[in-house]
């Protein structure tokens, strides 16, 4: 039986030596084919690489994270600047010990350039059983899974983080012979070997990959690889000889089948193995550009569990992933050329002229336009207005702004055509105006809390009052109104009121230069209380002084009496 193992894993090396050569040979005398695609042609979405256009090849993430199958990857790489990721379950079934081995993970990839991707996976929770304790020996990538003192039952915990680059060297989509790329990968011993969930060393591999697209209808993939595994502790396992091949089809739609066959070979480890080969098969589903959905079923062909039950159930595992990719190139899409352009036809010239450029609200205005044709056509008139409404047709119409908002900008524009595509268009703003505001008079100064039966002034009156000198000074045409106020309990109210508007008058002339003339003074004596209230504050805030400013053409106080 081991001597039958071994033929039929030297067949399918050789099967995949032989899909190598034959892809290698396949590119040598081709010459460049990048095909060409119109746009209502194109069965999945485009995308631009290069300043081209291309229909996508449809694509999905591996478990490592780079463009490939499920765990072969393909020669083609992401877009510069595009990502892909994936949320995947790997399952596989191992031998000696019968082992069962899931992997629930999230796998990224990254296009550096239209040649370089970057890609990782990192193992969210791995989980391994092992059904058979008894017999002899370990799996390579798993030495210590059954080892556990609750063994057998499931071990749980975080997985392996792998990390890597892809370099595509050669794209036949894009007119080369083959796809070629070289990648590596490096495994970071995140999982608790403990638990039987890795090794707890480090390895580091390398792949030559080939892909070949079958006129565009389907691709064939191969790869040779080869992984150095660090030795754990107290056990010695052995490197990884890794080959595979594949297919994808259709290629370029937004459905696919995906099949492989991937092996190992494992050589200088202290226990014979039994070197797994993997057959994996599923559909590939895609929602939405790049969003896909891939179940899987898996068939390792060469489990052989001696002493136990080594049905299909033994050997099948199950797979699915959810992920997005945005494809790869396919097809460059090329619009046919345009159809040859109708003779030449000059189009037509306008100009517009509105006779009034600015008007009250409600006020209307004549638009008169200028039109001619190089080539006698003749010519109709469209005329539109963004606010107010036209009355009228042909080259005159009429603009009435009722209703329009004052300090509003109306444009009319007039667009003559020819009828034989020629048409040409012009315009005219007309302001609508807001009447002119009335000045107002304003109070600058309110001097309050006057001594009963004085008038003397304090630094805070003065303070306000050198403001309103200053603010007569700006504006020689103004002028100001001085009221003085009593509280009805003083002797005279109309006397000491008007003593406290003359004291304003007498500091403004005197102190800060103010022509007499521009400044009234009036006694409100005690009508015009701020609070009617008995008490001694309340009647203090009616012995005060109002110092009123009035522009030119404002109305002034006197004016109200």
């Amino acid at each position: 039986m081991a001597r039958a193992r071994v033929r039929n894993t030297g067949r399918l090396r050789t099967l995949t030596a032989l899909a190598l050569g034959g892809l290698i040979a396949a590119a040598l005398p081709a010459g460049a084919d990048e095909a060409q695609v119109k746009p209502e042609d194109v069965k999945t979405w485009t995308t631009t690489i290069d300043g081209k256009e291309y229909s996508m090849r449809m694509a999905t993430p591996t478990s490592d994270g780079d463009t490939g199958l499920f765990h072969l990857s393909s020669a083609y790489t992401l877009p510069k600047g595009k990502a892909s990721f994936s949320l995947f379950r790997d399952n596989f079934d191992r031998n000696p010990k019968d082992i069962d081995f899931s992997v629930h993970g999230l796998s990224v990839g990254y296009g550096a350039t239209n040649k370089l991707e970057i890609f990782g996976d990192i193992g969210i929770q791995n989980r391994v059983n092992v059904d058979a304790l008894s017999h002899a020996g370990f799996y390579n990538d798993l030495p210590f899974a059954g080892t556990t003192s609750d063994s057998p039952g499931w071990q749980t915990g975080f997985g392996d983080v792998k990390l890597g680059a892809k370099y595509k060297i050669l794209d036949d989509y894009l007119g080369d012979g083959v796809g070629l790329a070289l990648k590596g990968v490096v495994k970071l011993p995140t999982a608790d070997e403990a638990k039987g969930l890795g090794t707890g060393k480090t390895s580091f591999g390398a792949d030559l990959i080939l892909s070949k697209h079958l006129n565009r209808k389907a691709d064939l993939h191969a790869s040779l690889g080869y992984q150095v595994n660090s030795d754990p502790d107290d056990v010695k396992i052995g490197n990884d000889f890794k080959w595979g091949v594949g297919i994808n089809l259709p290629s370029c739609k937004i459905f696919q089948i995906q099949a492989e066959v991937v092996g190992h070979n494992y050589s200088g480890a202290d226990f014979d193995q039994t070197n797994p080969i993997d057959f994996v098969i599923g559909p590939v589903f895609w929602i939405k550009p790049g969003l896909f959905i891939r179940p899987s079923l898996s068939l390792n062909l060469k489990f052989d569990e001696p002493g136990s039950d080594s049905g299909f159930s033994s050997k099948r595992g199950r797979q699915i992933a959810i992920g997005y990719h945005p494809g790869t190139p396919c097809c460059e899409v090329v619009a046919p050329p345009p159809p040859p352009p109708p003779p030449a036809n000059r189009p037509p010239t306008v100009s517009l002229d509105c006779v009034k450029d600015s008007l009250f609200q409600g006020e209307t205005t004549p638009c008169r336009a200028a039109a001619s044709d190089p080539d006698g056509d003749p010519l109709t008139y469209a005329w539109t207005t963004s606010a107010g409404r036209l009355s009228g047709s042909g080259a005159e119409t009429t603009l009435d702004s009722t209703g329009v908002a004052c300090d509003t900008d109306i444009t009319v524009t007039v667009t003559v055509s020819d009828g034989r595509s020629g048409s040409a268009s012009a315009s005219d703003v007309v302001r609508v105006k807001c009447p002119e505001k009335k000045a107002e008079a304003t109070t600058l100064c309110t001097s309050s809390g006057f001594p009963r039966n004085l008038s003397r002034l304090n630094n805070v009156d003065k303070a306000c009052l050198d403001d309103v000198a200053s603010r007569l000074k700006a504006d020689p045409r103004a002028r100001v109104v001085v009221i003085g106020h009593a509280d009805s309990k003083e002797r005279y109210p109309e006397v000491i009121a008007r003593k406290r508007a003359e004291a304003i008058k007498t500091y403004l002339v005197k102190e800060r230069g103010v022509e007499e003339a521009r400044i009234s003074v009036k006694s409100a004596a005690a009508t015009k209380p701020l609070d009617n209230g008995p008490s001694a504050a309340a009647r203090a805030k009616n012995r005060r002084v109002e110092v009123i400013f009035v522009p030119e053409g404002a109305v002034s106080p006197e004016d109200d009496d």
